[in-house]
């Protein structure tokens, strides 16, 4: 059961294209792991070393696999339809489109740390109330975590709306 990640490890390293992380194996997965630890202090002193052994790798495995599907998504690899971590991968495709069109200069930006953003939806930050339809210069950082959520849009140059 601890080699699951291992095994994805080399699906995913075979294709260029982001596999499917199966939602089935990876509760297995958890499953295990919580059945295990709730019975862990039962169990002799060198078995309990073998799981801590093995629950290691599992961890050092299932970083490799995130680390080589964030890789592949920063690369442009795209997974079509849902898999388990869809959430995470668009997160990061998010991430890397924010970032570029900050450093390309694409976006409104009234000094080097806000960005100008039009909210999609209505939020509170600092403090201040904003409306679906406001527009506000706002923190990198929070520009960035309101792009994720959805929640608002910077707002680009208008001479980027006819260029890209």
């Amino acid at each position: 059961m601890y080699d699951i990640f291992l095994k994805l490890v080399r699906e995913e390293l075979t294709t260029g294209k982001l596999l499917s992380l199966p939602d089935a194996k990876i509760s297995d997965f958890q499953d295990f792991i919580r059945s295990s630890i709730t019975t862990l202090h039962n169990t002799p002193l060198e078995s309990r070393r073998f799981f801590i052994k093995a629950y290691k790798k599992a961890i050092r495995d299932a970083d490799n696999l995130l680390r080589i599907r964030v890789a592949k998504t920063c690369l442009g690899a795209r997974y079509d339809g849902e898999t388990y971590d869809s959430e995470m991968l668009s997160s990061i495709s998010a991430i890397i489109d924010f970032y570029r069109d900050l450093i390309i200069g694409a976006y409104i930006m009234p000094s080097k740390d806000s960005v100008v953003v039009k909210f999609k939806a209505g939020v509170k930050i600092n403090g201040r109330n904003y409306r679906a339809g406001d527009i506000a210069p706002v923190d990198i950082r929070k520009a960035l975590g309101l792009y994720i959520l959805g929640v608002a849009e910077p707002m680009k140059q208008p001479i980027f709306n006819h260029l890209l």
